[in-house]
C-alpha cells in the first residue's frame, strides 16, 4: 500500500512539532539511515518507510527556515533511494507541492526537480497544477524552466493524456516568456494536432518570429504547423537542420524507464498471490516481462478532426477497402504511426504528398538526432535500435527512404564505429538513393572504407553484400524509362518522379557513370580484402555474390553497362583451394561472354561501348582459364611469348620449374584432374569408375594423366576422361565450370550439338505416325 497515502502536505507548526516528539530520535539518526541505504539488497517496502519518514517533516507545510536547514541532510538521505526505487504518486505529490510552495531557493527547488522519477503513470492533476504556476508570480521563470523540462521527460507518462492536450491555449498563451519559451515549444510541439492549427495562432507565431529571430524552437513549432498548411512561409535564412527538439535530460530519461522496469516487474509478482478491486477509469499498463527489450513507442494513428463524408485509418481492414476509398480518407493527427501502421504505410506509397511527408519527417528528425546523441546508455541503445527496425519494416515496402532518413543515414555514417546497430545500418544503406558518385563516395563509401580496413573478415563480407544488395536496388530501376524522359524536350521539371519514390532522381546526374565508379570501388576493395583475409572463403562468398550480379545486370535489367573484374580478383579465385570460388568465377566469366556476345546484336544507343584493349583484357580471362582447365587447348603453342595469368616471366619460370621437378607437365598443372580444388573429386570419381567397372586399381597412384589410363587398361582417352569427369562436377554442383568450358572449347561445343540434335531426333520419331493408314 502507499506508505504516505492519506496524508495532507499542510501541517501547522504546533502539528508537527507534536508528531516530532511522538517519533524517537533514533529512527532518524545517521547511523541507522546510512546502514538502511548501504544494504544492497534493500526491498521496496523499507525504501518507501524511509522515504516516509522524511518526508513527513520535509514538505510544503513546514516552514521556510526549517526547509532550508533540513534540506542538505534530507536531500542526501532520499537521493540515492528515489534514484534507484522512484516515487509513488502520492510521494510525486508532496515534492511536487513543496517545489511549487517557493519555500526552497532557486538551487534547492532545482535539485528537487530531478528527483521526480516516477514509478508509474502520472496523473495529469500533477501537471495542471504545474500549468497553474506559468504566471510566475510566486514562482521563478528558472524553476518554472526545470518544471517544465520534467514534464517534457515524463511526457509519455501521462495517465490521462487528453486532460493535459485542453492547456493548450494556456500553454501558447505564455509563449512570450523567454526564460521557459523553449519549454513550451516542444510541449506544444508533442500536444499540436489538426485541431490546434489555428490562423490567429500561425499568425502569432509568425510575430513571435519577426520579434525575436528564428528561434529554434520557435521556428520548429512553425515548422510543425506548416505540416498542417503548407502555405505557411519559414525564414529562408536558417538552416533546417539546426531547429530539433532535442531531450532535455537523457539522463533522467534512462533512470526513468529503469525504474519502470523495475516496478512493472514488481508489480506482477505481488498481483500474483493477491487480489484487488478494480479501479474504475484506471488506465491500464503493458506490462513488460522481466529482461525484455525497451520498445520505442510510435505515437497512434487516431484522428480527431474527420469531415461527415471521410474515413479514416482505424476504419479500414484490408487494403482492398483502401484502395476503393483512399480518397476520401482522412490522414491521422500524428502521421509517425506510418512506423507502426502497414496500411498508413501504402497511403504514403500512393498518395505521397509533400504534407504528408514533412509532417513524418518533422518527428524522425527530432527522434532520430536525439536518440544519435544519447544512445550510449543500454535503455536508449534499445529504443535506438526498435526505432531503426520499424525504419527497416518500413522501407521494405517502400523501397526508398524519405528523404530525412537519407539525411541522418549520412550524418550517422561519418561519425559510425563500424558496431552499434551493423545489423540496421547495413540494410537502411542498401535502399539509399541513387546518387552522383561525388556525393555517393564522400557521404558512405570513404567512411566504410575506412572500416573497412581496420574490421574482420565477417564485417567486410557483410559490407561487400550490402552494396550487392545496394547495385541490385538500383539495377530493378526502368533507366531506359529514365532517359526517354530525360531527353523529352517538352519535359519543365528536372527530377524524375517516375523511378524513385518521395524524391525522384535529378536529371542532370549521370547514374550510369555512378554505377560504374561504384563496381570499380567495390572491384578494388574486394581485391584488397582477399589480400589483407588470405582468400578467406566468406569474403570470396561475398566477392563472387556481387560480381554474379554485376555479369547478369545488363541482360536481366536492361542495363547498358558491362564492367568487368579486375585481374586480382578474377585470378585469386580461380586459384583458390576452394572449388566453390574456381566453380563461380568460371560461371562470372560464362555470364560476362554472355552479355558481349548479346551485346554486340543491340543496334541504336541503348548499348555497351568498349575499346579493342578492354575487350583484349576480358579475352585474357577466358583463355587463361580455359586453357588451364582443359588440357588439350594450350595458347602457349600458338604464342610461344603467351604468359597466362598477367604472371612476369620470372614467376611463370619459377611455377615451371617447380612442375618439372614434380615430373608433371605444364600443360596438365592446373586442369581439372590436377588443379589443387578438384583433384580429391578426380581421384574419387575415378575410383568409384574403376570399382563399378572391377577394375585394377593397383596403378591408380596420383593424379589422373593419360598415361595411367593407359596402365590401367582403360578404353576411354583422357579426353573422354574428362568429359565424363565434367559431367559429374556439373552433376556435384559445380555448374560455372561446366557452363563455361561447354560455351568455350569447340569440342564440347560440338559435342552439346550433337547431344541436342540426337535428343530432337529422338523427340521426332515418338511423334511420327506408326504406319501411314494411321497418319491418313
Amino acid at each position: 500500500m502507499s506508505l504516505i497515502s492519506g496524508y495532507s502536505s499542510t501541517y501547522s507548526k504546533s502539528q508537527q512539532e507534536e508528531d516530532t516528539r511522538s517519533i524517537p530520535d533514533s529512527v532518524f539518526s545517521n547511523v541507522q539511515t546510512a546502514s538502511i541505504i548501504s544494504q544492497p539488497d534493500r526491498d521496496a517496502e523499507e525504501a518507501d518507510e524511509l522515504l516516509q519518514r522524511e518526508l513527513y517533516f520535509f514538505n510544503s507545510g513546514a516552514l521556510k527556515g526549517t526547509l532550508s536547514k533540513r534540506f542538505p541532510g534530507t536531500y542526501d538521505k532520499i537521493k540515492p533511494i528515489i534514484e534507484k526505487y522512484g516515487l509513488s504518486n502520492d510521494q510525486l505529490g508532496v515534492i511536487l507541492d513543496l517545489v511549487l510552495s517557493g519555500k526552497l531557493g532557486q538551487f534547492a527547488a532545482k535539485k528537487m526537480t530531478k528527483l521526480l522519477l516516477p514509478r508509474r503513470l502520472i496523473p495529469s492533476r500533477l501537471f495542471i497544477r504545474i500549468f497553474g504556476k506559468l504566471s510566475c508570480r510566486d514562482l521563478s521563470p528558472s524553476i518554472m524552466a526545470s518544471l517544465l523540462n520534467w514534464i517534457v521527460c515524463v511526457y509519455d507518462l501521462i495517465e490521462t493524456p487528453g486532460d493535459v492536450v485542453k492547456m493548450y491555449p494556456v500553454l501558447f498563451h505564455y509563449l512570450t516568456m523567454e526564460t521557459f519559451r523553449p519549454q513550451l515549444c516542444h510541449l506544444l510541439y508533442f500536444m499540436t494536432k489538426r485541431v490546434h492549427v489555428k490562423r490567429h495562432r500561425i499568425e502569432r507565431l509568425q510575430e513571435l518570429v519577426s520579434k525575436f529571430g528564428a528561434e529554434p524552437e520557435l521556428y520548429g513549432l512553425l515548422s510543425v504547423y506548416k505540416g498542417y498548411y503548407p502555405e505557411i512561409e519559414l525564414p529562408r535564412s536558417v538552416k533546417r537542420t539546426n531547429f530539433i527538439f532535442s531531450h532535455p535530460d537523457p539522463e533522467m530519461k534512462d533512470n526513468i524507464a529503469q525504474i519502470q522496469a523495475f516496478w512493472q516487474h514488481h508489480f506482477v509478482l505481488n498481483e500474483e498471490g493477491l487480489h484487488r478491486p478494480p479501479v474504475p477509469g484506471a488506465r491500464m499498463v503493458k506490462r513488460r516481462r522481466l529482461g525484455a527489450k525497451h520498445i520505442f513507442e510510435i505515437p497512434h494513428a487516431t484522428t480527431t478532426r474527420q469531415q461527415l463524408d471521410s474515413v479514416t485509418i482505424d476504419q479500414f481492414t484490408d487494403t482492398g477497402e483502401l484502395a476503393r476509398m483512399i480518397d476520401r480518407l482522412e490522414l491521422p493527427d500524428q502521421m509517425a504511426a506510418v512506423l507502426n501502421n502497414r496500411l498508413l504505410q501504402h497511403v504514403l506509397v500512393c498518395c505521397s504528398d509533400d504534407t504528408s511527408i514533412l509532417r513524418v519527417s518533422y518527428w524522425l528528425s527530432n527522434t532520430l538526432q536525439s536518440l544519435m546523441r544519447w544512445h550510449y546508455t543500454e535503455t536508449s541503445h534499445e529504443y535506438f535500435k526498435d526505432l531503426l527496425v520499424k525504419l527497416i519494416t518500413m522501407t521494405r515496402l517502400t523501397r526508398a527512404h524519405l528523404p530525412i532518413v537519407e539525411a541522418f543515414l549520412e550524418k550517422y555514417i561519418c561519425s559510425w564505429n563500424g558496431i552499434d546497430f551493423v545489423d540496421e545500418v547495413f540494410e537502411l544503406l542498401t535502399y539509399v538513393r541513387p546518387l552522383a558518385f561525388e556525393d555517393l563516395e564522400h557521404n558512405y563509401l570513404k567512411p566504410l572504407y575506412q572500416l573497412f580496413c581496420v574490421s574482420d573478415v565477417t564485417w567486410k563480407s557483410r559490407l561487400l553484400l550490402c552494396y550487392t544488395s545496394m547495385v541490385k536496388n538500383w539495377a530493378l530501376i526502368d533507366w531506359r524509362s529514365h532517359g526517354q524522359r530525360r531527353m523529352d524536350p517538352d519535359l519543365d521539371t528536372e527530377v524524375d518522379n517516375m523511378v524513385w519514390l518521395f524524391r525522384g532522381l535529378d536529371f542532370d546526374v549521370e547514374y550510369f557513370s555512378s554505377i560504374h565508379h561504384l563496381i570499380q570501388h567495390v572491384d578494388r576493395i574486394s581485391a584488397l580484402g582477399l589480400v589483407m583475409e588470405s582468400d578467406h572463403p566468406l569474403l570470396q562468398h561475398a566477392c563472387l555474390s556481387f560480381f554474379e550480379l554485376v555479369s547478369s545486370m545488363s541482360l536481366a535489367h536492361d542495363i547498358p553497362e558491362i564492367i568487368i573484374p579486375a585481374a586480382p580478383v578474377v585470378y585469386r579465385s580461380f586459384f583458390s583451394t576452394t572449388g566453390m570460388a574456381l566453380s563461380r568465377i568460371c560461371g562470372i566469366i560464362a555470364q560476362y561472354k554472355l552479355a558481349f556476345e548479346e551485346n554486340d546484336k543491340q543496334t541504336g544507343d541503348w548499348v555497351a561501348r568498349h575499346t579493342a584493349e578492354y575487350l583484349d583484357n576480358f579475352n585474357s580471362y577466358v583463355m587463361d582459364v580455359c586453357s588451364s582447365l582443359w588440357a588439350n587447348v594450350s595458347h602457349r603453342r600458338t604464342n610461344p611469348d603467351y604468359i597466362p595469368f598477367s604472371l612476369s616471366q620470372a614467376n611463370y619460370d619459377t611455377f615451371r620449374a617447380m612442375v618439372e621437378e614434380r615430373g608433371q607437365s605444364m600443360e596438365l598443372a592446373l586442369s581439372l584432374t590436377h588443379t589443387t580444388c578438384l583433384a580429391g573429386y578426380s581421384k574419387k570419381f575415378l575410383t568409384d569408375w574403376m570399382n563399378e567397372d572391377n577394375m585394377d586399381n593397383s596403378a591408380h597412384d596420383g593424379p589422373v594423366t593419360p598415361q595411367l589410363l593407359k596402365a590401367m587398361g582403360s578404353t576411354l582417352s583422357y579426353n573422354e576422361y574428362c568429359v565424363e569427369f565434367l559431367e559429374h562436377l556439373n552433376h556435384l554442383g559445380f555448374h560455372g565450370i561446366y557452363d563455361l568450358l561447354y560455351s568455350t572449347i569447340g569440342s564440347l561445343i560440338d559435342r552439346r550439338k550433337q547431344l541436342t540434335e540426337g535428343v530432337e531426333e529422338d523427340d521426332d520419331r515418338m511423334h511420327e505416325p506408326e504406319n501411314a493408314e494411321q497418319h491418313e
